[in-house]
């Protein structure tokens, strides 16, 4: 995913003369495409979040188009005060990308892991919050949030995981990677998206994929009605997540809650650094795990 958000990015600074890419120090390899391309666009401000955010806002009042990149520990995480008053308060169209979201970093310990943006995110007014889970989901989700009027949030996870579209997606809106007769749901978001379209080949179940977490399409009420259990699985802690998103939107719409199981992280830190699988494994949701689980229980 990492080289479409490169490319986009450039593209992007070269297609509009108001475009500015905002880093706090962080993130030089993913923006190579666009010093070469667009250098004068891009602005390292230093190890100051906060700062980072704050400058934004002010370019956004005076026109420019900025678009804010750190590590998801610190961006949203750190600047969330910033976030809150400095975008949000006055809806500026400034743009947030949260990369090495999850446990994508957990060789470097709890400081850079990031289980809870989303929750904190959601809360505030007007920030839409995009979280996708291949090349092709990252480039449907950047196209829709970088043209938005409002602030977003790109929830950039694991980069590596599988490319499951092949095919150009219209819009962020919900779709199945795969469809059968079962009465059983799986449901991911972002860096999940590849193991969970696995799981529902080899269980020969459903499998709905959501990038847009805030505001949720509407339309993902219709294509999960008549499931009798919706599995969830989210790269991030269970409350405030996509999960709670979505039930939020069904009791708002008086729509009846089947049984719901949920693979997640917990709310907790790791005390063993390791490779990824390993600290997903701390969480209970490795690979091998959630296929342990799913097999007593479909």
């Amino acid at each position: 995913m990492r080289e479409v958000l490169s490319r986009v990015i450039a593209d992007k600074a070269q297609r509009d003369k108001d475009f500015l890419l905002l880093t706090g120090d962080h993130g030089y390899a993913l923006f190579d495409e666009l010093r070469s391309r667009a250098s004068e666009k891009f602005i390292n401000v230093g190890i100051m979040e906060q700062a980072l955010i704050s400058m934004a806002a002010g370019l956004a009042k005076v026109g420019y188009k900025p678009m804010c990149y750190g590590l998801a520990s610190f961006v949203p995480i750190r600047v969330l005060e910033q976030i809150k008053f400095d975008v949000c308060l006055g809806k500026l169209p400034v743009k947030i990308i949260g990369d090495g979201a999850g446990l994508v970093y957990t060789h470097l310990g709890n400081s850079h892991l990031c289980a809870e943006d989303i929750s904190a995110l959601s809360c505030l007014p007007d920030i839409e919050i995009y979280s996708p889970g291949d090349k092709e989901e990252m480039r449907v989700c950047f196209d829709e949030y970088a043209a938005s009027d409002n602030p977003a949030y790109l929830r950039v996870g694991k980069c590596d995981t599988p490319n499951i579209n092949d095919a150009s997606l219209p819009t962020s809106l919900p779709y199945f990677t795969h469809k059968t007769s079962s009465k059983d749901l799986f449901i991911s978001t972002g860096a999940m998206l590849g193991v969970v379209h696995g799981f529902a080949k080899e269980f020969k179940t459903n499998h709905l994929s959501i990038m847009r977490v805030k505001p949720l399409h509407t339309e993902v009420l219709k294509m999960i009605s008549g499931y009798e259990r919706i599995f969830f699985f989210e790269e991030h802690v269970k409350r405030g997540g996509m999960m709670t998103a979505l039930i939020e939107l069904m009791l708002e719409n008086n729509l009846p809650i089947p049984k719901v199981e949920s693979f997640h992280l917990n709310s907790s830190f790791i005390h063993k650094a390791g490779k990824y699988q390993f600290a997903m494994a701390q969480h209970g949701i490795s690979v091998d795990q959630m296929k342990a689980r799913l097999s007593k229980l479909i």
